[in-house]
This record gives structure tokens, sequence and C-alpha cells, in this order.
């Protein structure tokens, strides 16, 4: 576990070499814990010998999030409003400014009101129609002036203490290049705990119950394939240094091939499914995707690649047909339920 835990890298194999009873977390002492991290020259502290990290500073961090103002369909709030309210309430462990990225082809009276509350604290950012989500976060981190940026869609929202600095924390590791967090449902279930390759591009944990310790892999700190742009935290400095978004991908899979980049470049991306925020809305969107931006992802990682198998997660052979069989007609029945 100590060897395991320096190396700081779980991997997965194509196959199951061997099965055992349990498949928890070995807690080590608090002397070894912190050989751990002196070796690693993390600037972080695991005062409860887990997260959430505790910096001995409060970093400056640019929460850049693109919005249009529309209300929730569920709630009838603005989806904005919700946001950056819940950043006020949770991210005092940080020193926050926002960087808002709005449409100016609709009413902006929204932004008055954020303008007088936050101040010096709101950068406000103007893009034109067609919608690009890619050049709205390429002109929010432009605009950014924290050590940070955090990418943040206006429908998450946090929902409770340290979550940033948490993030943060990972980081600021110099192999870090990009960190994301669990992203759950209202209902509790997962929407996002990183993806990985296996014949396309697939989610980890989606539509499993957030407390669900299924061999512990969506309860762990660990390396992923990718995470979403929803919720996405890094150094500005690798953000400058990758070049951004590719605006050719205005809707889908933007993140996927950016995190595909932060990989070439050698960098490692961290899921930190011990900070969990709320996604309230993305369960509604249809998730259309489109052939040709299939092809285009496929020429800029490769078929290869995306065919699988993925060295950082699960192979699907590991679950059993009549497993999965049963898992699938329970996530048909939850996702009629919802709508």
């Amino acid at each position: 576990m100590i060897e395991a835990a320096a190396i700081g890298r779980v991997r997965y194999v194509a196959k199951i070499g061997y099965t055992a009873t349990a498949d928890g977390i070995t807690e080590v002492s608090v002397s070894e814990r912190q050989q751990l991290l002196a070796a690693a020259e993390v600037n972080y502290r695991l005062p409860a010998g887990q997260p959430p990290r505790v910096l001995p500073t409060k970093p400056r961090v640019s929460v850049v999030i693109p919005t249009r103002g529309q209300r929730g369909a569920t709630h009838g709030q603005r989806l904005i409003d919700v946001a950056l309210q819940s950043l006020i309430k949770w991210a005092d462990d940080v020193t926050w400014d926002v960087v808002l990225v709005v449409d100016n082809d609709v009413s902006l009276d929204y932004v008055e009101v954020w303008n007088e509350r936050l101040g010096e604290r709101i950068t406000v950012v103007e893009a034109s129609p067609p919608f690009n989500f890619s050049d709205k976060v390429n002109r929010g981190a432009d605009a950014a002036g924290g050590e940070y940026v955090a990418f943040l869609n206006d429908d998450v929202e946090l929902v409770e203490p340290q979550t940033l600095s948490n993030m943060v924390a990972l980081a600021g590791e110099s192999d870090v290049g990009a960190v994301g967090a669990l992203l759950a449902y209202p209902d509790g279930t997962i929407q996002h705990a990183g993806h990985f390759f296996a014949n396309g591009v697939r989610l980890l944990g989606r539509d499993q119950p957030a407390a669900m310790k299924y061999r512990e892999r969506d309860r762990c700190d660990r390396d992923v394939t990718g995470i979403t742009a929803a919720c996405l935290v890094q150094r500005r400095a690798v953000w400058a240094e990758l070049g951004g978004l590719d605006v050719a991908l205005p809707v889908n899979f933007n993140d996927v091939e950016y995190c595909s980049r932060l990989v070439s470049a050698g960098y490692r991306i961290v899921q930190c499914n011990s900070a969990q925020l709320r996604h309230a809305e993305s369960q509604t969107r249809t998730g259309a995707t489109h052939q040709w931006e299939v092809d285009w992802l496929r020429s800029r990682i490769g078929e290869k690649q995306l065919l699988g198998p993925d060295a950082l997660s699960p192979s699907p052979t590991e679950i059993p047909a009549e497993t999965r069989s049963r898992w699938e007609r329970w996530v048909a029945r939850l996702t009629a339920a919802r709508r």
C-alpha cells in the first residue's frame, strides 16, 4: 500500500488476474503519511488522514462561468444566481473572483445585480452568437487573473466547504494538469466521475448512487483518462501552455480532446471524488452528438485510443453479463422516471 501510494497512480489490467473479498482502502500511520507527502513535495496537509486537503494559504482562484442567464427547469431560479450564491457560501477557503462569460443577444439585467454585489471580484466578458462553449471558456480564461482557474457550468453548485481548496491542492502538484470533481444529480446519483475509453468515450459512475461503494473507485481520488469541463480546476500556466479548448468543437467532446492533449504533454489528470458538487440541470439535456464531432475526435486522438482498453479505467469485462443486464434495466427505469 505504501509503495502504491508513493507511486501515486492507479492502473487497471485488461482482465481479471485474481479476486479478493474486499476492495477497501487501507489507512497508513501518521508518520508514514507525512513521509509520503514530503516525498511527493506537496504543498498541503492531511490533518484528518484523508481529504479534504488543507493549504497553508488562500490561493487566488478565478472561477470562469459561461452562462446565458437562463432559469432552471425544476426550481425556476436563475442558474447563475444559484451557482454564485454557492460560491459565496462555500468558497471562503480560497481567494476567489469570477469571470462571467455572457451571451450578448439576451437581456443582461441579471449581470447588473452581480456587478453591484461583487464589485471588483467580478469580470464580465461578452460573447456573440452562434453558441460555442469552447470559445466562451477560452475567453473567460484569457480574462482570468488568478494563479488557478476553475471552470464551472452555471448549472453546477458547491454544496460543502473546502471544495475548491481541496481541488486546488491537487492541481498545485507539478505533474497534475487538471482536476475534476464528483458531480451528482439532486437525487444523489452520479452524473460524472471521470471518463475513459472503451469503444468510445464512457463515463465512470454514471447513474450509480454517489454513496455506493462499488469497489471504492468512485470514493477515491485517483488518476483518470479525462474529466468534464463542467467542473475543472488547473493552474492557469497549464491552461496557457495547452492553448485552451479547441473551438472547432463548440459543444461536444471539447473536454475529451483537451484532456487527451494534457496527457500527451505528460500531465496527470486527477478525479477528486472527495470534492462533490451538485449538477442540477444537465440531466435534462438531450446529449445528442453529431457524426462530424465523432470524426473530428477520432482525427485528433486516434481510433485505436478510443477503442481501449484504457489503463486508467476498469475493463467492462470485469462485470458479468447478467449483472450488467440487470444494471442496464435499472438505469432505464431511473431515466424514465426522471422524464
